[in-house]
């Protein structure tokens, strides 16, 4: 699986980690895409979760001495199998990667030169989404602008996919992800970096695939469960900014429409109270006429 390549000795070693767990069918896919990057001078830590399928096998008959293979005892949850990995990198750098995720083969070596010439603590690219149903989605899809407001966009919502992050070993060591937190690890790291005012910079180019699996924490994981942690977590900075606290409740409740009616209606409202939008008084009205279930049931029509 090794390219034939030399490692210039100017460029600084990348440590790439990637948490696993029974990936044995797709995790080859994602290593490749790590080793033959254009950028030659990297660890890949793999911290296999405890898997109970053939995936430590499978690592076991790749031939590259690049590679590292950490095995925890038992299946400890994504954060901390990617905590487990940076604690042991070398690398002036660390980039997070996923099992189920590809790389462009440019992704390191263009990351690197951006963090060279910007001076930043973490680099994030763009990333192409690919459900289920082979729907793809640019994540972010929008131009994305550095400046002071920053973490309200964030606390909006996420635009920093993990798999497309590139940082200092400084800021990896000092900031790891939040093993309680069960979805949206991403979106929770990337909000604390930023409050802790590391140098953020966007390199506006699709350098990363993600691949959703059917037990992946976005298919598995209560999305209003999910969302209700992170709301809760940085509740008072959400409350600073009216238009943004507004925003989150009616996000709120979007998620719980079709389960519990009451609690829908309560955050549609309180969101209306802070700010009108036509968005939420929309779905406050159809809720109550009891419209959400039919125009659901249309849109799953057309998506099959």
């Amino acid at each position: 699986m090794e390219m034939k390549g030399k490692i210039l000795k100017e460029n600084e070693l990348i440590s790439v980690v990637i948490p696993t767990y029974n990936r044995a069918n797709i995790i080859l896919k994602s290593i490749e895409s790590v080793l033959n990057q254009t950028y030659r001078n990297i660890e890949l830590i793999i911290v296999d979760d405890g898997s109970t399928d053939d995936t430590l096998h499978i690592l076991r008959g790749i031939e590259d001495k690049r590679l590292r293979i950490v095995q925890l005892e038992k299946n400890s949850g994504m954060c901390s199998a990617r905590n487990a990995g940076t604690n042991i990198a070398k690398g002036e750098y660390v980039a997070i990667h996923d099992s189920d995720d590809v790389w462009n083969l440019e992704k390191l070596e263009k990351q690197y030169k951006h963090i060279k010439k910007t001076n930043c603590d973490l680099s994030f690219c763009k990333m192409k989404r690919i459900d289920l149903r082979g729907k793809e989605q640019i994540v972010p899809n929008k131009d994305i602008i550095i400046d002071d407001n920053l973490y309200n966009d964030l606390l909006k919502g996420n635009f920093i996919a993990s798999i497309t992050i590139m940082m200092k070993r400084e800021l990896a060591s000092n900031v790891v992800f939040d093993p309680e937190v069960r979805r949206f690890t991403d979106w929770d790291f990337v909000l604390r970096v930023v409050k802790l005012g590391y140098k953020i910079e966007y390199l506006p180019e699709i350098l990363a695939t993600s691949y959703i699996q059917n037990d992946s924490s976005a298919i598995i994981t209560n999305k209003y469960k999910s969302i209700v942690f992170i709301y809760n977590r940085y509740k008072d900075d959400i409350k600073l900014y009216h238009e943004t606290h507004a925003f989150f409740l009616y996000i709120l409740g979007v998620t719980c429409s079709f389960n519990n009616k009451k609690l829908a209606n309560t955050y549609f409202i309180a969101s209306l109270k802070l700010q009108f939008s036509w968005n939420a008084f929309t779905r406050l009205v159809f809720l109550n006429l009891g419209l959400m279930q039919f125009f659901r049931g249309i849109k799953k029509k057309i998506n099959n």
